[in-house]
């Protein structure tokens, strides 16, 4: 009997997104400043990396499922990337992502000028273009293939959306994302991406 009251409070939710049909309700475009860095282990023991800096971009709409809650469909490019030394030798790492992900916001407040969202998403990253330089010399990480291609990556985010006419909207946003998978190719190494973006943008209402 416990088993079976759980499992119809589990059902609530999905019964109630189902009552109501899925629209889509904003597209947004957002431009943002990063600063990433890697979580670097070597066996058992774990190197540190500095911060970089790099560039984000996305497109995302809000699919709304039900009140406050939406689908976040997005199309994602950023840089990332690393600093550090060895034997006081400067390492560099610069890699750039184009990403598809989703994501899932709960509007928190809805005001008449401001509404407030939370949320998590997950992303499939593939890397378009990758740089390590050691000293003065660089070479390309996608030629050599000497990381893994693809990132998969989680993010939570908090967003802030400002009203400026009925259909148009100024956000700003901030997100934390970490690498769930490796990146690293050598067994004796194990690489993750670790970001922090702050964005602003425009949101259109549909």
């Amino acid at each position: 009997m416990r088993t079976l009251y759980c499992l119809l409070l589990a059902s609530l939710p999905i019964f109630s997104f189902a009552q109501h049909k899925v629209k889509a309700d904003e597209i947004n475009f957002l431009v943002g400043k990063n600063t990433t860095k890697f979580l670097y282990e070597f066996g058992s023991e774990t190197k540190p990396t500095q911060w970089v800096n790099g560039n984000s971009y996305s497109l995302n709409v809000n699919l709304e499922l039900a009140p406050k809650h939406y689908l976040r469909p997005e199309v994602n490019y950023y840089q990332a990337g690393a600093k550090s030394s060895f034997d006081n030798l400067a390492l560099g790492w610069k890699l750039n992502y184009l990403g598809f992900g989703c994501g899932y916001a709960y509007k928190l407040l809805s005001l008449k000028t401001i509404s407030l969202y939370t949320g998590a998403s997950f992303g499939l990253d593939f890397m378009t273009k990758g740089d390590q330089t050691i000293g003065n010399e660089r070479y390309s990480i996608t030629d050599n293939e000497a990381l893994k291609r693809v990132n998969i990556g989680s993010n939570v985010f908090a967003n802030a959306k400002f009203k400026v006419t009925e259909t148009l909207y100024l956000q700003f946003e901030y997100r934390f994302g970490v690498g769930l998978n490796q990146i690293e190719k050598d067994s004796g190494e194990k690489t993750r991406n670790i970001t922090n973006s702050a964005f602003i943008g425009l949101s259109f209402k549909l």
